[in-house]
């Protein structure tokens, strides 16, 4: 009889540890488990992060080249200007003297 209860004893502890083997591992998957998903989320506000930047880069780039093209086209409005200022002060300054500028047209 003493045999009997020996085996039951030794049976009751390999089921203890493998419980108590079985909880680690499920604390341990737990764990693992919010570590991946804190990950993932951490990747997603990276990866949505670097969009708003390349979005707002792209942004910046497109308003960059309207205003390089509004500028080339105000320098080229006052260079008329000033070009045409110039001439009819040359005119001005010939006509003073008697003198005309011969267009052909």
């Amino acid at each position: 009889m003493s045999s009997q209860v020996g085996a039951n004893v030794q049976r009751m502890a390999r089921i203890a540890d493998a419980l108590q083997h079985a909880e680690t591992d499920l604390k341990d998957t737990l764990k693992l488990g919010a570590v991946a998903q804190w990950h993932e989320q951490q990747c997603i506000r990276t990866l949505s992060k670097s969009l708003a930047r390349q979005r707002d880069k792209d942004e910046i780039s497109e308003e960059q080249k309207a205003a390089a093209k509004e500028m080339q086209a105000r320098r080229a409005q006052q260079i008329k200007e000033l070009y045409d200022y110039e001439m009819a002060q040359y005119e001005r300054e010939l006509a003073s003297k008697g003198l005309v500028v011969y267009r052909q047209g």
